[in-house]
């Protein structure tokens, strides 16, 4: 029951967080397509509100405190293991927490080497792995792999790299086969095979690893323009990009029709307009950049300069991620999850988290985790809701799943209609609840002899009327 958020990731080449929401918030910005100068714009949160006991079922206290732990602990960690390493290290990373006391010594290694990589012992953290992968952990010779890949730690050696793959795969992990798929795809350490790469794809899939489709790349035109652009971008001049952009917008490049409407949404370089970011964005997405189609649905469900209209933020989103550009496949699944524009399926919702997972987004990889599990509760889709909804309230049964399963929102009245229901049955399970203890109570103060003296609390409650 953590905070989950969508995010609008236009040009960015620093890789930069941006930490909007709430305490609870993932609001973490990944932007790791190298032609985009664009910033994480303000998140959408998810269940971000307070979260302390009275809010969480009888019984569930602990698990939920555990949960939130876990997310906290361990999503940092994964987010340094950067989008090259597959993000479902966060699984590895929560089967660490609950190890049993007779694991084998190489799993013992490898999670120790989690921890020590967490500290930034790299040192020891490659020792660890090394004797891991020498005792048959997989996953060990994976993370060894990715910290030659990207010098973490270590000197950057692809030939390294490449090899540490080799033998994550030939012990079976399909992480690692995953990544020698994309070394043979992109000749990192080994000359490119693309028939090799799609072997290897193929049998990381086969053990459980779905990527998706991964984004293509774009030949776009009027490079010359955009590059100016970017450089003075980069150098805070964002009036003097703009004509730039605008240039090369006109030839027909999306990213720089991306980039004004960015510039639009901020008031970079000029009066903010979110009517005229979505013209923008409109006009990208429409041009099939996968970006823009999922800022689009965000403006769309938000009613951001344009009018609400879930069904068609669904369609953007799906667009976006049936292009395999990560935050697109990311936004689907929260679309899933909370019914948004399309009938709410948390299978299908786990799915495109880990699609998105597959392309290194560690938040995604934890929800599809998290969601995996029937008993959790899927959360809220925004402040609003959760303030609400978790006002006054010690006890829920209807935190324990609570999935409105099938039923499309077409708009937020839709999905409004819905939370004023949820919380009148919350507080008619809060009411039932505290109504059967004091029940109790009377009966056994009556039985006990006390008579009089005993607090009869009357009938039952009614049960709301729908």
């Amino acid at each position: 029951m953590v905070a989950h958020s969508t995010f609008r990731f236009p040009l960015n080449l620093s890789n930069s967080k941006n930490s909007q929401g709430s305490v609870t918030g993932h609001d973490f910005s990944r932007a790791d397509k190298a032609n985009q100068i664009h910033r994480a714009a303000a998140p959408v949160g998810r269940f971000t509100g307070p979260l302390h006991e009275n809010a969480i079922p009888s019984g569930k206290v602990a698990h939920f405190h555990r949960i939130l732990f876990l997310y906290f602990l361990f999503v940092p960690v994964a987010l340094a293991f950067s989008s090259l390493c597959r993000a479902d290290v966060v699984e590895d990373m929560l089967t660490c927490q609950s190890l049993p006391a007779n694991a084998p010594q190489s799993q013992r290694q490898y999670c120790a080497g989690i921890g020590a990589y967490k500290q930034k012992d790299y040192a020891r953290a490659r020792s660890l792995f090394e004797s891991a992968g020498a005792g048959g952990s997989g996953g060990a010779f994976g993370v060894l792999g990715y910290m030659y890949e990207t010098g973490r730690g270590v000197t950057a050696d692809p030939n390294r790299a490449f090899n540490y793959y080799r033998q994550s795969a030939q012990l079976g992990n399909g992480d690692g086969m995953h990544s020698l798929g994309r070394c043979y795809e992109g000749g990192i350490g080994v000359p490119k095979n693309q028939a090799e790469a799609q072997k290897w794809y193929k049998a990381a899939a086969a053990n459980g690893v779905d990527p998706g489709a991964r984004m293509a790349k774009r030949n776009e035109p009027d490079q010359a323009d955009w590059d100016a652009g970017k450089k003075l971008y980069f150098a805070k001049n964002y009036a003097g990009a703009l004509p730039y952009f605008h240039k090369a917008a006109d030839a027909g490049n999306t990213d720089a029709i991306l980039q004004v409407g960015y510039q639009y949404e901020k008031g970079e370089g000029l009066a903010r307009n979110d009517a005229e970011a979505a013209r923008w964005y409109s006009r990208a997405a429409q041009a099939g950049n996968p970006i823009a189609q999922k800022n689009l649905g965000q403006m769309l469900e938000n009613a951001q300069g344009v009018a609400e209209n879930w069904t068609q933020a669904a369609a953007w989103y799906r667009k976006s991620a049936d292009q395999g550009y990560g935050e697109g496949e990311s936004a689907l699944g929260r679309a899933f999850e909370f019914g948004i524009g399309v009938p709410q399926d948390r299978q299908a919702a786990i799915l495109w988290f880990k699609r998105a997972a597959a392309q290194g987004d560690s938040k995604a990889a934890y929800f599809a985790h998290f969601l995996s599990d029937p008993q959790n509760f899927i959360g809220f889709r925004n402040n609003d809701e959760s303030r609400y909804v978790m006002d006054r309230i010690r006890y829920s049964g209807n935190f324990l799943g609570g999935d409105p399963a099938g039923v499309t929102f077409h708009n937020s009245s839709e999905r409004n209609a819905f939370i004023v229901a949820f919380k009148t049955n919350s507080n008619f399970q809060q009411a039932q609840t505290q109504w059967s203890v004091q029940h109790s109570n009377y009966q056994s103060c009556q039985s006990q002899g006390g008579g009089s003296s005993c607090h009869n609390p009357g009938p039952p409650p009614t049960p709301p009327s729908h």
